[in-house]
């Protein structure tokens, strides 16, 4: 059975942790079809610099795109764009993004983070005022794989007659849930006072949530103020182990903005509480969490229960849920650094040949088993390497037991 758990061992350490994307990971809110062309995108997701996406007002025939159609692709920046960042693209001086027999950009076409490059299409890219569609796609034109969309031909159908400006539901993609059907107007955009708060990905992809027409551009990215797009702070965890002479306090938060400190409250009864000491927030939530530690090196009782009082910086507060530690308790797994960096090292209580690891994504999404190198007993090193920025779960399988901690690259 060893020598079957190290060939196990083996296979795993080939995987690699890659950046994927994937379908409502960003939305349309808004477009203008009225010269020059315009469209503009939300990120719902952290998107990992140097991701590609196309984007093109080709039609799905129902087996591939429209060939006599063109198409852009985008190259996301150095460092990614983080969650809820609206990006704008901007046709060039003839109206359009790429010109037909080359498929070239327009002169004076842009976008307002990355970059954009023409696509091996010969054909325009140019927007229909008798209705149209954008796709956004990963892969290729010839394989694509659809993340978003918006229809603003009224109606999915595909006859083969005046094709350029009909589509059909592109394979992987859902009207109202992560791509858009509107009526057949020329410009249109997300009116953030209709809009829920906070708002999600289904959301952008409601008509009810849209307003458009045909005689005047709108201007885009839509105005931040009615719709700030962000979504409060969110505690992912709060716990707690014991460390011989010490208690270790770790928490997670996303979508951290305009939050002042984190306050640590100390009980012995779980319900008299008092302030031990605070950590000031770094409202740097935008690659998916945060993951801060406090440590209580004043033992005075067997059981110590603790809370977050979360400040914010209009003084308003919440608490956290309550977590009790006990001094017999002992830590199952911890990892150095955190945040990560190219690598991490992992230490658990009996580490071996046998110990595999496993991240997931905050949400539980199966993400990769990375590459390790055991590091001597209870100490393992971790290649996050390739691992995209983000919060996740590491979850150590050792001698029979799974124990699991988040970390934050």
């Amino acid at each position: 059975m060893k020598n079957a758990a190290i060939f196990i061992l083996a296979i795993v350490t080939h995987f690699s942790c890659l950046a994927q994307i994937a379908a409502g990971d960003i939305a349309f809110v808004g477009y203008n079809a009225d010269n020059p062309d315009q469209f503009t995108i939300i990120t719902t997701n952290y998107l990992e610099d140097g991701t590609q996406i196309y984007f093109s007002d080709a039609g799905w025939t129902g087996s591939a795109l429209y060939a006599s159609e063109g198409a852009i692709i985008w190259t996301v920046p150095t460092g990614g764009v983080p969650a809820n960042t609206m990006v704008t693209f901007t046709g060039g001086t003839a109206g359009g993004f790429t010109i037909f027999g080359s498929g070239l950009l327009e002169s004076g076409v842009s976008v307002s983070s990355g970059s954009i490059t023409s696509s091996e299409t010969t054909s325009s890219m140019a927007f229909s005022t008798n209705g149209d569609q954008i796709m956004a796609f990963t892969g290729s034109i010839a394989s694509p794989t659809f993340i978003a969309c918006v229809n603003f031909n009224g109606s999915w159908s595909w006859t083969g007659t005046n094709s350029a400006e009909q589509t059909q539901t592109p394979p992987g993609l859902t009207a109202g849930t992560n791509c858009l059907v509107i009526s057949d107007r020329d410009n249109g955009k997300i009116d953030c006072l209709l809009l829920p708060d906070p708002a999600t990905v289904s959301d952008y992809n409601n008509s009810a949530y849209w307003i458009n027409n045909d005689a005047t551009r709108y201007t885009l990215p839509p105005t931040l103020g009615t719709c700030e797009f962000l979504l409060p702070l969110e505690l992912i965890s709060f716990s707690g182990y014991n460390d011989g002479a010490k208690n270790v306090l770790t928490w997670a938060t996303e979508n951290e903005i305009n939050v002042d400190k984190f306050q640590i409250e100390r009980s012995s009864d779980g319900v008299n509480f008092s302030a031990i000491g605070e950590i000031n927030a770094t409202n740097q939530g935008e690659h998916g969490g945060v993951v801060y530690q406090f440590i209580d090196d004043d033992q005075l009782f067997e059981d110590m229960y603790y809370r977050l009082n979360i400040i914010d910086a209009d003084l308003s507060f919440t608490y956290s849920d309550i977590i009790a530690i006990n001094k017999q308790f002992e830590n199952a797994v911890s990892i150095f650094p955190n945040p990560v960096n190219q690598s991490a090292i992992v230490h658990c209580d009996g580490i071996n040949t046998n110990t595999i690891l496993r991240i997931y994504t905050s949400t539980g999404e199966f993400v990769c088993e990375p590459e390790i190198n055991t590091g001597g007993q209870n100490v393992i090193t971790m290649n996050t390497n390739n691992l995209p920025h983000g919060l996740y779960l590491l979850q150590v399988f050792n001698n029979g037991k799974s124990t699991s901690i988040l970390f934050i690259k």
